[in-house]
């Protein structure tokens, strides 16, 4: 399934759920299976030929990968891949998101 949220008030409610400084940087145990994928993506203003500069490409920015039963993310950016261990919450919240 793939959803997209657009909108300022649907970003800010995704950031906030994330309490990003709650986490902790600790690898998810080995016997653990990713379960969801997010996809970040950043517009950028397309530059080909400069005629139209309402139009934007969307270039991927990062993913969030969420862990089946167990509270723990990863989240890549470019090549880089960081393993955090999240509150209960925020791996269910990730975890329901539609």
């Amino acid at each position: 399934m793939i959803a997209t949220i657009t909108d300022n008030e649907g970003i800010e409610e995704i950031v906030q759920a994330l309490q990003i400084n709650k986490w902790k940087l600790e690898k998810a145990p080995s016997n653990s299976s990713i379960e969801k994928r997010f996809i970040l993506f950043n517009s950028e203003m397309k530059k080909l030929g400069g005629s139209n500069d309402k139009e934007k490409e969307l270039k991927e920015v990062a993913k969030i990968m969420v862990f089946q039963d167990v509270p723990y993310i990863d989240f890549q950016i470019k090549k880089q891949t960081f393993s955090f261990k999240v509150p209960e919450e925020v791996s269910d919240y990730m975890y329901n998101i539609q």
